[in-house]
């Protein structure tokens, strides 16, 4: 089992067990440990999201930001049937390579992956892909928090942004957080990872 000593790495994601960054650092001798910071709930409605799946069909393309928002969409009861009921998919679109490994993990293509892993680099990959995003409907499953670069960038090309809150993003209080505390103020963290903006805040 890892323990709380020096040196540390700590890695402020869930992870499942036996799985994830922390493992692969333990793997390689590394002290290291999960000290999730933030957690991950559906949510509050889940009506909309239910009703844009249903109209996959309309979409030119589907954009994740997040490999959350990926396993939200593609575990939603409507998702698989309305996916295998398309006689023509929207094409897919992944923020960056760790998003876009969840998409094929769930064994649908990636079609384009930008490379700048951010809202303003995917809106720039998706107009230089298609020409002009004038008109075309991008269907983007979020979160409760996301940030505007996307949406807003893509309205500014002309596309009509169809926004579904995929999964609400929750702060949670560590439980080793006072031990992480004392640690960090006696030097004893070599290094903290972060994996999502949120999970920094």
């Amino acid at each position: 089992m890892t323990s709380w000593a020096q040196p540390l790495v700590v890695a402020t994601r869930r992870e499942p067990a036996g799985d994830g960054f922390a493992r692969v650092l333990r793997e390689a001798g590394v002290n290291a440990v999960a000290m999730p910071t933030i957690s991950i709930g559906p949510p509050l409605d889940d009506g909309p999201l239910a009703d844009a799946l249903g109209q996959l069909a309309s979409n030119r393309w589907i954009v994740f930001t997040s490999a959350e928002a990926v396993a939200a969409t593609c575990t939603h009861a409507v998702w698989a049937d309305a996916w295998r009921s398309l006689a023509e998919r929207p094409r897919i679109a992944a923020v960056g390579p760790a998003t876009a490994e969840r998409v094929r993990a769930f064994g649908l293509p990636c079609d384009l992956v930008p490379e700048r892993s951010n809202g303003r680099g995917l809106a720039a990959a998706l107009a230089t892909c298609d020409g002009s995003l004038a008109g075309a409907r991008v269907l983007w499953p979020r979160s409760d928090i996301a940030g505007r670069d996307l949406p807003d960038a893509l309205t500014a090309a002309g596309a009509v942004v169809v926004e579904r809150e995929a999964y609400r993003t929750c702060t949670v209080q560590p439980d080793a957080l006072g031990t992480f505390t004392a640690m960090l103020q006696g030097g004893g963290v070599e290094a903290v990872a972060f994996f999502s903006p949120s999970a920094a805040t």
